[in-house]
Parts: C-alpha cells; sequence; structure tokens
C-alpha cells in the first residue's frame, strides 16, 4: 500500500447551494440513476448537509443520517443507502463528489477532513475515518486527512483510516484496512485467513 494517491476532486461549486427543484431538475437532464421515489425522499435529507446537489434516499431502514456537529458536509448528486451515517467534529470537513454511492452502514467520520471524489463506490459496512481507530473518537493519536480519489472502489467491511490517501480508479478489497498511500488504479487486499493453534479435542468427542 506504498506509493502516493493521485489528487481527489472536489464537488464541484456549481448549483450545491441552489433549492431542491432547480438541483433535481438539472441532476434529471443529465440523466438519474435511482428511481423518483428514492430521489424524493433524499430531497427531504438533503437540507441536513451544509450544502447538496441531487440526493438520492435509498429504500429500507434505518434512514441515513447527516449530522454535521457544527462542522460541514458537502454532497454532490450522491446515492446513500440505508444506515449510513455521516458525522463531523465541530470545524471538520466531510465531502462526497458527484456520482458517488455509500452502501448499507457505511459510517463517515472526520475530526478534521474526509473527501470523497466522484463517481467512487463505497460497499456496506465500510468505516471512513480519520482518526486512528475505527469510529467516532477512538484509540489515540492525531487525525489525518483522508481522500478517497475519483472512480475508487472500496469494498465490504474495509477501513479507511487516518493517513490513507486512495487514488484515482483504486480498488480496496473486502476486509482490508488502510492506514497509507494507495496509488491511483491499485489493488490492495486484506490477509487471507490463516491457522496461529489448534486446540486438543475432548477425548470423547
Amino acid at each position: 500500500m506504498n506509493g502516493a494517491a493521485g489528487p481527489t476532486a472536489s464537488v464541484p461549486a456549481g448549483r450545491r447551494r441552489t433549492g431542491a427543484l432547480t438541483a433535481y431538475r438539472e441532476h434529471f437532464a443529465e440523466g438519474r440513476r435511482y428511481s423518483l421515489p428514492a430521489y424524493a425522499m433524499g430531497a427531504l435529507l438533503r437540507h441536513r448537509a451544509t450544502s447538496a446537489g441531487a440526493v438520492a434516499r435509498l429504500r429500507g431502514r434505518p434512514a441515513p443520517v447527516i449530522d454535521t456537529g457544527r462542522g460541514e458536509i458537502h454532497l454532490g448528486d450522491v446515492g446513500l443507502y440505508p444506515g449510513v451515517r455521516l458525522t463531523t467534529a465541530p470545524g471538520a470537513r466531510i465531502t462526497v463528489g458527484d456520482g458517488t454511492y455509500l452502501n448499507r452502514n457505511t459510517l463517515v467520520y472526520a475530526e478534521q477532513e474526509v473527501s470523497i471524489g466522484a463517481g467512487a463506490m463505497i460497499a456496506w459496512d465500510v468505516i471512513i475515518t480519520d482518526t486512528p481507530g475505527f469510529g467516532e473518537r477512538p484509540g489515540t493519536g492525531e487525525p489525518q486527512p483522508v481522500s478517497i480519489g475519483d472512480g475508487a472502489w472500496i469494498g465490504a467491511k474495509a477501513v479507511i483510516v487516518a493517513g490513507a490517501r486512495i487514488g484515482a480508479g483504486a480498488v480496496v478489497a473486502a476486509g482490508a484496512i488502510v492506514d497509507r498511500p494507495v496509488e491511483p488504479g491499485a489493488v490492495v487486499t486484506a490477509k487471507p485467513a490463516r491457522p496461529i493453534l489448534v486446540l486438543k479435542r475432548n477425548d470423547h468427542e
């Protein structure tokens, strides 16, 4: 997982602070990706972000949570699946670019900055945080900005923590833990399970 990651695109500045009707009309003109009910539910959710494009909320429970916590959350034209949670500490910032989706139960937490580029694919149960631990305010050490490049794919149950800079088009396999730069287009995996101990079985088994 060595090597420098490429820059991450920010959310385009255009229509982000416009009303919902304008944001969705412009998005539909470019071609919609989700069902109309998903966009309708997303329209009720988008106001919780600092700024947002055409947000789609996919059907299911629990509903996604957007908690700015006196920080900033900027969303492009994004899809949010059930159980997604976006949370910032005071003064922190989360940015998610156009065409990106966050699948079920993904957690994004920032104490400084987490940036996810355009067209990124985030699978279910992923943790993305700029802290050195695996959730909100865990562990020890200092936060470091985290970025995920355009078109990157993050597999299920992957954990992205402080120091991770994942380049455009990179693939992070399911279950991997990333705490350092990943080159654009690289594929990184978790170590497969291996035996470390054989327990003795009782004689009567």
